[in-house]
């Protein structure tokens, strides 16, 4: 079982078209870099936790519209799965896109920081703390709060945490690898979300 191939290839379409924005905007940017860390209005980011949650890989823009509002983009996306048709199979296979906006109380891209934005995107997680298995979507808002630390003139680290809430639509499975359907779920949660140890760098 798994995600169709219509949803696989729409999630796939977004996450390349990021892609392609991030790249190009980390071509582009450097031109209108001004001298001193107050003038940085653009930068990419990408969250060193998120390569140890089963090497999901991630990628954030960041645009300062004033000085201390600023919005960000971004997309995780994890295709792997683990012992593959063995009885110790593992997956956190994920496509999610999230939009937000952030507010600093000193001035963008320093200090403390309070957000919140949108997200939405696909899952298939299991075997990791327990054989069953859960597919499916899930779409909501999430807050997030942290503190971003000035390490030179375009590096910055993020530390940071928040919560999501929203809806999820999915199937539970008995394992990873078996098919068995146990039951739907659709509900409304709330969950931890965006644990950030995040290196920035800006333009």
């Amino acid at each position: 079982y798994g995600m169709s191939n219509r949803k696989s290839s729409a999630v796939m379409k977004s996450y390349y078209l990021l892609t392609l924005l991030l790249v190009f905007t980390s071509g582009i940017l450097p031109l209108k870099a001004q001298t001193t860390f107050r003038e940085q209005t653009l930068g990419i980011a990408t969250n060193i936790i998120g390569y140890a949650n089963l090497l999901t890989l991630n990628a954030e823009a960041t645009y300062k519209v004033k000085d201390q509002i600023s919005i960000h983009a971004g997309v995780k996306y994890n295709p792997f799965t683990f012992n593959k048709g063995e009885e110790n199979q593992m997956q956190n296979r994920s496509s999610i896109l999230h939009i937000g906006v952030r507010y600093w109380t000193w001035h963008t891209n320093s200090g403390w920081f309070a957000g919140g934005g949108a997200e939405f995107g696909y899952f298939n997680y299991g075997g990791i703390i327990s054989k069953e298995t859960h597919e499916g979507w899930r779409a909501g808002v999430n807050i997030t709060a942290g503190y971003s630390l000035m390490l030179s003139r375009h590096f910055n680290f993020e530390f940071g945490a928040g919560l999501f809430t929203g809806y999820r639509n999915s199937k539970r499975y008995a394992c990873p690898r078996c098919g068995a359907t146990l039951g739907n779920d659709k509900k409304l949660y709330v969950a931890p979300n965006n644990l950030l140890a995040q290196m920035v760098y800006l333009f």
